[in-house]
Order: structure tokens, then sequence, then C-alpha cells
């Protein structure tokens, strides 16, 4: 309730001052029923609002969905994860470097005998470990969902770098070809993530998590965590492995068309989701 009330308290801000919303998350805003619906982490609230003067006396209560549309967005979320999972691995076949969040899984499994799935979850897991750290007691036992997620998300990388292990290229252009699909593979399997709608990446969970123990905006502490991957791999890397690996100018490609490509996949697939997942 003191987080709701918290809402509450920003929304009345965002209605008269203009102020900046929740850090990372999405706001739907319907003024003809004065409803307005925020998408907090793994979950909706739907507000109600009636304008009072200068007041806004506002509603709030959780968004509750059903047995069968929890189902469908939990094979929504693997399907996503899937795709994704190819990405990453299109991307580590194209040898011009993965993206930010995957380079240190990457790197770590060239200086390990772990696969690259398994550094993804071992990864995972310490940005869990994160989150409790940063909350403490305001951490949500539910986001430990992210956990089976990052056990599934290690698994289906470690099938899809198999499943493509004969794919070869010759020319540099080829390579560009198999990063381009990795790109578009991963910003697809984050689109799918988001229109799911029922658990953030552990990596985004530690952004979140930062983002509400410190006054910082969710997109510029998103860049500076995915640089600060971005360093300790190439750090990693050049002092035990002699040269940068994992990190080439398909990570800065990645950095910044995947993002990109995600926004405009996720305008369709709210039409789906209103359709078929509620």
């Amino acid at each position: 309730m003191r987080q709701l009330r918290k809402i509450s308290s920003i929304i009345t801000l965002y209605f008269f001052y203009e102020k900046d919303k929740i850090p990372g998350e999405e706001w739907k805003l319907d003024t003809k029923k004065q409803i307005l619906i925020i998408r907090y982490g793994a979950e909706n609230f739907l507000l109600s609002f009636i304008k009072l003067g200068k007041k806004v006396q506002i509603y709030m209560k959780k968004e509750k969905r059903s047995a069968a549309s929890l189902m469908k967005r939990y094979i929504f979320l693997c399907i996503g994860l899937c795709i994704m999972a190819f990405g990453v691995a299109f991307s580590i076949e194209a040898n011009l470097g993965t993206s930010p969040i995957s380079s240190l899984p990457y790197v770590s499994s060239l200086l390990t005998p772990l696969s690259v799935g398994n550094t993804t979850i071992l990864m995972h897991c310490v940005f869990i470990l994160i989150q409790i750290l940063i909350l403490r007691k305001r951490y949500e036992l539910i986001q430990l969902i992210q956990l089976p997620v990052a056990f599934i998300f290690g698994y289906l990388t470690d099938f899809a770098v198999w499943a493509l292990d004969k794919v070869t290229y010759h020319t540099y252009w080829q390579q560009w070809m198999l990063c381009i699909v990795g790109i578009l593979l991963v910003a697809v399997g984050v689109s799918f993530e988001v229109t799911a709608n029922v658990v953030t990446l552990a990596g985004e969970g530690v952004v979140l998590a930062i983002c509400k123990v410190c006054p910082v905006k969710f997109g510029y502490m998103k860049v500076g965590f995915d640089v600060t991957l971005v360093v300790i791999s190439c750090i990693l890397s050049l002092a035990f492995l002699s040269g940068l690996h994992g990190v080439r100018e398909g990570t800065i490609a990645a950095a910044i068309f995947v993002g990109l490509i995600a926004k405009e996949i996720n305008r369709p697939l709210k039409k789906f989701e209103e359709k078929f997942l509620y």
C-alpha cells in the first residue's frame, strides 16, 4: 500500500505539473473514461480519477487476471525467450560482438569451461541477489520468478548455439547479415517479453531496483548498466584473452537498434495482447 500511495502522489503531479513518469513504466491515459493504466514491473494498476479543481481523487486497484490469461502470457513469454535466445546465438555466430547484456556471459564462457547458457544463468542469479541486497524488505518475493526464467533462457541459449553450430560465413557482409538477424530476433524477443507482462528479466530487474532507491530515470540507468557490462567484458577480454572478444561493432549496433526496433514491434503487439492475452 505504501508503494501505491507513492504512485498516487506522482500521478497527481503528472496531471497538473507534467512531472516525469515513474522510471521505466508505461502509462495509458483515457481521459474520457477517466482511467489511467500503469504497467509497473510485471503488474498493471488500474486507476480511476476525478478532477476536483486543482486536486485529483484517485482510486487504485491491482488488475486481476484469470488463470487462462496468465497461462497464455507465460506461454507467450517462453516463445519470446526462445526467439531472444536464437537472436543471441546468431550474434555469437556472426562474431561481430553480442548485445551489451550478453557480452559478459559470452566472455565468461571463453574464460571458463561453462557454456554461454550456464554463464547467463549465473549472471542472472547474481542480478537477483543484487536486487535483494538493494531493496531488502522492499523486495517482492514474486520477483523470484526471475530465477526459473533465467534457467529457461540459459538452456534455450545453449540449444540455439548448438542448433546454429554449422552456420558459417566467408565474407564480412555475411557476418553482418547474421548480426542483423540476431538484432532483429533479440528485438522481437524483447517485445514478446514486454507484451507478456508477467515478469521482467533479472537484468532489467536490477535497473528497476536501482531506480527505486535512486532518483535516476530508467533510460539513463539502463544505458549506464549496459555500458558497465560492456566495459567489464572488455577488461576481462583484454586481460585474459589477449584481444577483444564479444564486443565489436555488432555490440554498438545492437545497443542502438534493439530498443528502437522493439518499440516499433510493441505497437501491433499491443493489439494482439488486448485481443488474445486477456
